[in-house]
């Protein structure tokens, strides 16, 4: 199991034009009925302690494990932590740390990914 079982290098550029233009997006994604990975825009409900304001633009994220003892993480993503968002390549890269720390038995990180495609 790797990241692109949870979001392609397509689904990535296409949140990163969303994101720009402060457009609609929703991704969600479930690996083996076993993990869901999610991601989706919004605006803001309240103000938060980081100085974003209620109605702003924020992304909503969020992983979770689907079986045994249920072990999620949900969060708003505003303000400076939008610059995730600026390529395919920081979110892909973003994503992969955020599944890496969840410590899922048998995910191999992107780093490990590319250095096996490399050698064929």
């Amino acid at each position: 199991m790797n990241v692109f079982d949870f979001i392609t290098l397509q689904e990535c550029e296409a949140i990163v034009n969303s994101v720009a233009t402060q457009g609609d997006f929703e991704l969600e994604a479930t690996h083996n009925k076993k993990y869901s990975f999610r991601l989706r825009n919004g605006k803001a409900g309240i103000d938060f302690a980081d100085g974003t304001k209620q109605g702003e633009y924020i992304v909503h994220g969020g992983f979770s494990k689907l079986y045994g003892d249920y072990a999620g993480i949900g969060f708003p993503l505003t303000g400076d932590d939008l610059e995730i968002f600026e390529t395919a390549e920081t979110l892909l890269k973003w994503v992969d740390d955020l599944i890496k720390s969840r410590n899922i038995e048998g995910y191999e990180t992107l780093e490990n990914t590319v250095e096996q495609l490399t050698l064929f």
